[in-house]
């Protein structure tokens, strides 16, 4: 819950140009947080932290996505943000 209200706080940085960015993370961890209540919902046996489905190499794809947008807004401006 704090993950994704953080991800949608973050969107709301418009005057930095972060505003894809944070729905997005925002988006990310509403999907994991909803998949982890289905499974408790609908099969609370099987409920475990593994539920959340994030395996290592999934969290380093997102840390690398992550870096790779940083960079890239910082050398690349242009190339991020929605144009309002």
């Amino acid at each position: 819950g704090a993950l994704l209200r953080k991800g949608f706080n973050f969107s709301s940085w418009r005057i930095e140009g972060h505003l894809p960015f944070g729905l997005f993370m925002g988006s990310l961890c509403f999907y994991h947080l909803a998949e982890y209540l289905l499974v408790a919902y609908y099969n609370p046996t099987m409920l475990s932290i593994d539920s959340f489905l994030v395996q290592q190499e999934y969290v380093c794809a997102m840390a690398f996505s992550c870096c790779e947008y940083f960079l890239e807004s910082y050398f690349f401006p242009g190339l991020k943000g929605w144009a309002v």
